[in-house]
This record gives C-alpha cells, sequence and structure tokens, in this order.
C-alpha cells in the first residue's frame, strides 16, 4: 500500500493564490506516483470567493479537501485543525501564495526515506528569491524609460509600450499582496525591506504614469525635446538598485537651469509643449526622489 502525503494549506482571501497553488502541487503529485497525496485546505474565515473554490476543487479532484471556518480565528488554528484532520503518514504544512516552492517535497520525501529521519525542514539561507522580482521590475523600468526617450524624439509610441505597462502594474501589485503576507506571517516579521521595495516601485510606477501622458500633449518638436531623451534615456540605463540618484538629481537641476537660458517660446503651441515637457522634467524629479529617499532610508537601517 502505498504511503500518504497530506498537504495542509491555510488559507485566508486566497482566491488568486489557490489556483496557481493547486497546478503546482498536482504537478508534483504526478511526479511522486510512488504515494498518495491529500490536499487539505483550511479557509480560516475568508471574505473573498476562497471557499467557493475549494468546493469547486473539490467536485474535480477528490484528493482536495476542505475545512471552513465561520470566522477567522488565525493561522495557528487553522494550521492545528489541518494537522487534526490529515490521515496521511507525513504532513506538510504549506502556504497557498507558493513562498513554500511544492516541487521540495520529492526532496524532502526523499531525505526522510534514505535516512530514516522523522522530520525534515527547509529554510532560507539567502535572499535569493528576493532580487528575482527586484531585478525584473528593474529591466522593466529600464524598458519603459527607454522607450519614453525614444518617443522625445520620433513623437511615436512604442506598440509594445503599452502590454509592459500593463504587465507592471499587474506584477506590482501581486508582489504587494505577496509582500504583505510575508510580513504578517508569524515566521517572517523580522523584515519590512521587501514591502518597502515595493512601495517605492509603486510610487515610481504611478510617477511614471503622469510622465506618460505628457506625450499626448506634445504639439510640435521643441530643441529640448531632444536634451530631454538625452537625459532620459541615462535614467533609463542607471535604474540600478545601489544608485542612491543623487547625481543623477544634479544632473536634473542643471538641465532645468539651461531650459531657463533658452530663447523665449515664438508661438503658442511650442508654449504649450515646452510647458509639458517641464512637468515632464518635474515628474521625472519626483521619481529619482522617491528612489533616493528609498535608499538613504533602507541604508541607515
Amino acid at each position: 500500500m502505498k504511503e500518504i502525503i497530506s498537504i495542509v494549506v491555510p488559507c485566508y482571501n486566497e482566491e488568486e493564490s489557490i489556483p496557481r497553488f493547486y497546478d503546482e502541487i498536482n504537478s508534483v503529485s504526478k511526479d511522486m506516483n510512488k504515494v498518495n497525496f491529500e490536499f487539505i485546505f483550511v479557509n480560516d474565515g475568508s471574505k473573498d470567493n476562497t471557499l467557493k473554490i475549494l468546493k469547486e476543487l473539490n467536485k474535480k479532484d477528490k484528493r482536495v479537501k476542505y475545512i471552513s471556518f465561520s470566522r477567522n480565528f488565525g493561522k495557528e488554528s487553522a494550521m492545528y485543525a489541518g494537522l487534526e484532520y490529515s490521515k496521511g503518514d507525513y504532513v506538510a504544512i504549506m502556504d497557498a501564495d507558493l513562498q513554500d516552492p511544492p516541487y521540495l517535497l520529492k526532496e524532502m520525501y526523499e531525505t526522510l526515506k534514505e535516512k530514516n529521519f522523522d522530520c525534515v525542514a527547509t529554510r532560507r539561507v539567502t535572499r535569493k528569491g528576493e532580487p528575482v522580482i527586484r531585478s525584473f521590475f528593474a529591466r522593466c523600468f529600464y524598458k519603459i524609460i527607454n522607450k519614453m526617450s525614444k518617443s522625445l524624439v520620433t513623437h511615436t509610441v512604442d506598440i509594445d509600450e503599452q502590454k509592459l505597462i500593463n504587465e507592471v502594474e499587474k506584477r506590482l501589485y501581486e508582489s504587494k499582496e505577496t509582500a504583505y503576507k510575508i510580513v504578517n506571517n508569524n515566521f517572517f516579521k523580522s523584515s519590512s525591506y521587501y514591502t518597502d521595495y515595493i512601495n517605492m516601485r509603486i510610487n515610481q510606477f504611478d510617477t511614471i504614469k503622469r510622465m506618460r501622458l505628457h506625450f499626448e500633449r506634445f504639439n510640435i518638436p521643441v530643441e529640448q525635446m531632444k536634451v530631454m531623451s538625452d537625459f532620459t534615456l541615462c535614467v533609463s540605463e542607471n535604474i540600478r538598485e545601489i544608485n542612491d540618484c543623487e547625481e543623477l538629481l544634479n544632473d536634473l537641476e542643471s538641465l532645468r537651469s539651461e531650459f531657463k537660458r533658452m530663447e523665449l517660446p515664438k508661438s503658442r503651441e511650442e508654449f504649450e509643449s515646452r510647458a509639458q515637457l517641464l512637468q515632464f522634467l518635474n515628474d521625472m524629479e519626483d521619481f529619482l526622489v522617491i528612489k533616493r529617499n528609498f535608499f538613504k532610508t533602507t541604508n541607515n537601517h
């Protein structure tokens, strides 16, 4: 008879995470075909569609079982209920948001069997998982601002830019939700860096959206657009985590002074375009100040 592994999953407002978690754990279970699985989801008084999704999963996969609390009792209570309900030879408690990678189950089970242990656990020994999302946003912000620098001189907007904007916005708010779950988890209360980082990127992203609006209002090419394009390109190439943006902010102030020394606009259209360009510069300053303040705050702790 095959051994059974029980997977206990405490859930609170996890309607978006559960389908992804189920797909991952189901894939792992197919790979570990020498054992049977049961998936025990504990709905800890969720206010979203968590329970509805669990019922749907139960209908299509009888290995999926669920317990539903009348209100929110907390993660520890949900874990205890899942452990009480489990029938497996081995039990693993996992978060629905995939902070606990399901693919590690196979190695953990093999370790138990080969080395005759009663219990195995995993722990993070580096912050390697977090820079992945940070580098993702750095690359995306580089692409968006780089495209802006080109748009300033071509007077066109890249057709793929809106797709990129939408993808970044989606990932930002998904990451924010995950970040707050990490901090609120009893096992991960030691650092709020990740939430601070995501909030910083969200604030920068809001500034980027404001900057993009100016492109709809540029009426004619003006001399300053080429200068602004060069500076915007410089910003895109220096969006690094270790950059405190002080040098870029100094360059921006020099650019602003240079604009003031230029000839006055000769037409209403040029005046309006130049005004939009100066507002673009102000928004770019906000973008850099947000990063500078984040850098100072995190490096003072």
